[in-house]
């Protein structure tokens, strides 16, 4: 039934709702929470669970040289800063002050990726408790800085530590500036342990500083929110930095030591179009295998769909001729042509293994060609029990059977499932993992691998047992999604 206002009733109830809409706006103006609320419409899919990230790197500081395609040292005074194979990252800043006007040495690292306005972007870093000898502050961490003047917006997350005649505090501080240079947060809180993973993000306007103890990258469903701050003004071009400086308690300034272990940088990149693509997806519950999936099932192994389980794949305990056991079902279509892009991602659940010896599941690209043909994997390897391992593996295999990549990431022990992608862009392979439903910020493994790759194939999924007690393993799969380039 619909009823219908008439005569002054009717502009009477829609000047009084106009009023009221007058009044609520400029009640958020006043309160400063009108910016905030407009951006939140603009960009509503991004949060700091899942802020609009795209492009994705790690370092993990192993090679022993730093990496000038993605960084560039910045000093000030006689610091130093080194990649070496045992400290992996090592700043070192010598006591003393750098000049007569600058009070503070400094060693930085600077991502050389210029992030533009308004830009998202998420980063966090494995860093060591900063080492002082004599008395002041010294301080390790990361920080983003507008590109402008060094007191224009900044914001960092940073372990500090000072000492004062043998009296010593640790804590983790963040803090943000405005781009007039005017103190929007500052908070600190104590830390006691030799390792914490440290993390900034920008999305919206707002930047948010969180830590955790140990040096688990693998999910930040445990970290500690140090605080979160939005402003109009603020989303400025800029550029992140991993840093280590000193700071004088009545003009001593210490000699420090930091080291960072791994840190990842995503980002938002609106550069450039996505090209048309041919998108699949399957659940696992609806006859999805015997429609879509071709089954390599042989020497006892098995293949079982169903709505509570999935899609499980087994394999019983033992070898073929000493060679592992091994179930796999491949995607029949589309097929990945010839130096075109790909991405497929998979839900993995813990393989079970029965019995000693290593099980994995996992996703692999293969060439129709041959066996020992191209092909790039990642797989979540574990045993009966999770304490003795429990890791993704990613491994790239050139044409010509070369193993190209070999990297793994550990993963702790009481996690239950796992996401997995393998990505080919630019005839470049990389892989990521990223833990549960909720974390939307994949992790890199490794690095990006090239080298006469490129060819045609297919995406296939796998559950396997490993020598040489070759136990059995049944391995079970939620839901895979990927896109192919036409």
């Amino acid at each position: 039934m619909a009823y219908k206002l008439r005569g002054g009733w009717g502009v009477s109830l829609i000047l009084s709702v106009g009023t009221i809409v007058i009044i609520l706006v400029s009640m958020l103006v006043l309160s400063g929470n009108f910016s905030k609320l407009v951006t939140t419409i603009v960009k509503p899919r991004a949060s700091y669970a899942r802020p609009q990230i795209n492009r994705n790197m790690s370092d993990a500081f192993k090679e022993g040289k730093i990496n000038t395609g993605n960084w560039s040292a910045s000093i000030i005074g006689d610091a130093k800063v080194a990649e070496t194979a045992t400290d992996n990252l090592r700043m070192d800043v010598t006591a003393g002050a750098a000049s007569q006007n600058v009070k503070t040495k400094a060693a930085r690292l600077v991502f050389n990726k210029e992030f533009d306005d308004k830009i998202d972007f998420r980063t966090s870093a494995v860093v060591y408790r900063p080492i002082l000898k004599g008395d002041g502050t010294g301080q390790s961490g990361i920080a983003f800085s507008s590109t402008d003047n060094l007191n224009d917006e900044g914001a960092s997350v940073v372990w500090r530590v000072s000492s004062n005649s043998g009296q010593t505090k640790s804590e983790i501080a963040f803090s943000i500036k405005a781009p007039d240079g005017t103190s929007l947060v500052s908070k600190a809180v104590p830390i006691n342990s030799n390792v914490a993973v440290i993390s900034l993000v920008r999305v919206n306007k707002m930047y948010r500083g969180s830590y955790h103890v140990g040096a688990d990258t693998s999910g930040d469903s445990q970290d500690v929110i140090l605080g979160e701050v939005g402003n109009a003004s603020l989303g400025n071009s800029g550029r992140i930095r991993l840093l280590t400086n000193n700071a004088g308690t009545k003009d001593k300034n210490p000699n420090v030591v930091g080291r960072f272990d791994s840190v990842s940088v995503g980002w938002q990149d609106n550069a450039a179009p996505t090209p048309s693509t041919n998108n699949f997806s399957d659940s696992f519950a609806n006859g999805a295998i015997a429609k879509g999936w071709a089954v390599n099932a042989l020497n006892g192994t098995s293949v079982a769909e169903n709505s509570a389980k999935n899609l499980s794949l087994s394999v019983p305990p033992g070898a073929v001729k000493n060679h592992l056991k091994q179930v796999m079902v491949t995607r029949k279509d589309p097929v990945i042509q010839n130096h075109k892009n790909f991405n497929a991602a998979v839900q993995v659940f813990r393989p079970k293994v029965t019995g000693d010896g290593v099980g994995a599941a996992g996703i692999t690209f293969q060439s129709n060609t041959n066996v020992d043909d191209e092909a790039a994997t990642v797989e979540w390897q574990t045993t009966k029990d999770a304490k003795v391992a429990s890791k993704v593996v990613f491994s790239v295999r050139a044409p010509n059977g070369q193993l190209l990549e070999k990297s793994s990431v550990p993963i702790a022990e009481n996690t239950a499932k796992v996401w997995l992608r393998v990505n080919r862009s630019a005839d470049k392979y990389s892989a990521w993992y990223r833990i549960g439903d909720g974390d939307s910020d994949w992790k890199q493994i490794g690095s990006e691998e090239n080298g006469s790759l490129g060819g045609d194939g297919k995406v296939a999924l796998y559950g396997r047992n490993f020598g040489p007690k070759f136990p059995s393993v049944t391995t079970q799969f939620d839901t895979i999604s990927g896109q192919v380039q036409k």
